[in-house]
């Protein structure tokens, strides 16, 4: 994505007995703030063929430094994403 720096970190869950085709995946994102985040998220995400089955994003202020943190939480979907491709 342009604008800066991201950094993107897979934290696999332990789920017993679902198959990795099917498994519902969660992304999170947590980082400065500023205009046209969820547009740019959103782009990147399309343009890759996912598409959001949910989102929900918030703007909160940083615990020491009160720097608006934007977190974005969503549920994508890829018709041919496995797990195993990590």
């Amino acid at each position: 994505m342009r604008g800066g720096e991201w950094s993107v970190r897979i934290t696999p869950t332990e789920a017993v007995g679902v198959v990795p085709e099917l498994a519902n995946l969660t992304l999170s994102i947590l980082g400065p703030d500023r205009p046209g985040i969820v547009k740019e998220v959103s782009r990147a995400l399309a343009e890759a063929g996912i598409n959001v089955l949910e989102l929900e994003s918030r703007v909160e202020n940083a615990a020491f430094t009160g720097e608006a943190m934007f977190q974005l939480k969503s549920v994508p979907k890829h018709p041919t994403i496995s797990l195993s491709e990590r």
